[in-house]
């Protein structure tokens, strides 16, 4: 068993000093207790040790579209360039750029990921790699009703192909069918993932019937869908059971009374942030103090290769430090990891160094020491 300290040692409730966490060879946790005296046989850290990162929210099915997208797309634009993209890249250089998304996040501190499914892709490269925990949203899109059932079935097939957990997940507003929906909510209350709220674009084809979607729809051959509700959020989460633990993904356009709408009509549900992602579609980050009342239902992640330079959790919190300084740093690492390890429902595996757990243990090292601000210079070690 191995005895170690730093300047700072992460816990939920803030960060420790004079601690030590023990720790067995394979990364299970003993302890996290005050050293005691002039204690001995320490190793001893100069830096800050935190649990695992929770990537709440990752495409990975999408690594080998890194750097083949423009920047500032907007969200239509941006959806119609993965669909010609797709067409240009080998199946071989899919599985290639799996890999290494799954080696890149686990060596720069991740132990645990939500990720967005469409297809089986990246079912063998999960089996292989299995020291990263993943939960495989399978996510139906469809705006027939007719093939609502077919899609949901379908869904329940591509299950199969992958170990561990995992559940149906649903798109977004502007492709799902109320019958989809609806077929998804009344099945088996298991942990949902919804991308809401993300454009200008959404609003504007709810609210007003107008905007992108309208051409977009029209590009991919859709007849203009018709929607019962003028709120996209209105018609995504109709028939949600109150206590469906539920993702919101994004919510980049939602105002303060409708975050705290939401969070008040589902008290399970947690916002996943992607700060990154949203600055490379949109050109902007999260509006965080829209988010103020639920704070501790923030989680974060880094949604795919197609829509960032890197699958690095720590990066999202750099950005989101520069543009809102006044997070604390520990404010931050709670989000990235005991937050988005709840959201996930793996609380009682990861995000806090809990005794005969492996949650990862991670040492973040040049770090200003007073106002504990991040850098380019910051630097990230996978302890155990």
């Amino acid at each position: 068993m191995d005895r170690i300290t730093a300047d700072l040692i992460y816990s939920p409730g803030s960060l420790l000093r004079e601690h030590c966490l023990e720790v067995e060879e394979d990364g299970t946790i003993v302890a996290l207790r005050p050293i005691e005296g002039k204690e001995r046989r320490l190793i001893r850290y100069k830096g800050i040790i935190f649990p695992g990162f929770v990537n709440a929210h990752c495409h990975l099915e999408l690594s080998a579209f890194r750097g083949k997208l423009k920047e500032g797309l907007g969200m239509t634009a941006f959806a119609q360039a993965i669909v010609q993209e797709r067409k240009n890249i080998p199946d071989e250089s899919h599985q290639l750029a799996l890999y290494d998304s799954l080696r890149e996040a686990f060596y720069t501190g991740t132990v645990a990921i939500g990720d967005i499914c469409n297809t089986a892709l990246t079912a063998d490269s999960k089996k292989e790699f299995s020291k990263l925990f993943t939960h495989s949203f399978m996510e139906l899109i469809g705006l027939n009703a007719a093939q609502a059932e077919e899609i949901v079935e379908k869904g329940k097939a591509l299950q199969k192909a992958f170990e561990g957990d995992s559940s149906l997940a649903l798109h977004a507003p502007y492709s799902v069918s109320g019958a989809l929906r609806d077929k998804v909510y009344a099945g088996e209350k298991a942990l949902l993932s919804v991308h809401l709220m993300e454009s200008g674009a959404e609003r504007a084809l709810f609210e007003e019937g107008t905007g992108d979607f309208l051409d977009f729809y029209e590009k991919i051959k859709l007849p203009l869908p018709s929607f019962s509700h003028s709120r996209s959020q209105d018609h995504l989460l109709e028939n949600l059971p109150q206590d469906r633990p539920v993702l919101f993904v994004h919510c980049l356009e939602a105002s303060r009374a409708e975050i705290e709408e939401l969070a008040a009509a589902f008290p399970l549900a947690y916002f996943c942030l992607c700060p990154k992602s949203n600055h490379f579609i949109h050109n902007k980050v999260p509006d965080i103090h829209r988010f103020q009342s639920v704070t501790d239902r923030l989680c974060l992640g880094t949604d795919s290769l197609a829509s960032n330079t890197s699958l690095r959790m720590l990066e999202e919190i750099h950005v989101l430090q520069q543009n809102y300084p006044e997070l604390s740093l520990h404010t931050l690492l709670k989000w990235a990891s005991t937050q988005g390890a709840a959201a996930l429902q793996q609380g009682d595996e990861f995000g806090a160094f809990m005794p005969g757990k492996k949650p990862g243990v991670n040492l973040l090292q040049g770090i200003d020491g007073d106002s504990l601000a991040l850098s380019s210079n910051n630097s990230i070690s996978k302890l155990y």
